[in-house]
């Protein structure tokens, strides 16, 4: 029988946020500490990549951990440069969001978070492109706690301009994250729109 892409236990978001700049990471270390690490170690190719797939999807946690420290930087960055303004999907949503949960409710839970569980529900085909652009983001969010990393590795091998290219990727990695991270917020809060509007969401009776 044919595995579904849902059958997966890493999905899209895992794999670009956690597994790709976990082993990205994890490969340059290798290369640099893998003496102090395996010295008089016999490992087969099978346990190697055991140990790599391992040491990737540990190392991506933790990077995706310090990555999310950035958000902070996002938002202090996109209130400046996005405010929210009267007509925006944010206010629109904020004000959907009100006629379907109490106060308490709506404290409970953010716009974003609302906006993507009832897309979830009522229009998975939309949540899979936020989806995209949530992974997008995340795995340009993990490049900017990498790419330090990677050119610090470099300073070590004295290698001092192969750092500086490697440092030169952070600006881009920052503004793609920034674009993606903006895009998928905004997404969810016009497709909350474009649904209330067509008559999708309805108050129980």
């Amino acid at each position: 029988m044919m595995m579904k892409p849902g059958d997966l236990f890493v999905g899209v978001i895992e794999l670009f946020s956690i597994v790709l700049p976990g082993g990205l990471l994890t490969f340059v270390l290798f290369q640099k500490f893998h003496v102090f690490f395996l010295e008089g170690v016999a490992l087969s190719p099978n346990q190697y990549w055991a140990a790599f797939l391992f040491f990737s999807y540990l190392t991506g946690h933790i990077v995706f951990m310090i990555g999310a420290r950035i958000d902070v930087v996002y938002n202090f960055h996109r209130r400046a440069r996005n405010p929210f303004v009267n007509e925006s999907g944010f206010l629109c949503t904020s004000a959907i969001k009100k006629k379907f949960l109490s106060e308490t409710e709506c404290q409970s839970v953010n716009n974003y978070q609302w906006a993507t569980s009832v897309l979830i529900s009522l229009c998975p085909d939309a949540m899979k492109e936020i989806d995209q652009l949530v992974a997008s983001s995340k795995f340009f969010r993990s490049l900017l706690v990498i790419i330090p990393l990677i050119s610090g590795v470099f300073v070590l091998d004295d290698h001092y301009l192969h750092a500086l290219i490697v440092m030169s990727g952070i600006v881009p990695c920052y503004l793609r994250y920034y674009d993606q991270r903006l895009k998928s917020t905004t997404r969810a809060y016009q497709y909350i729109v474009m649904l209330n509007g067509l008559g999708k969401l309805k108050v129980a009776d």
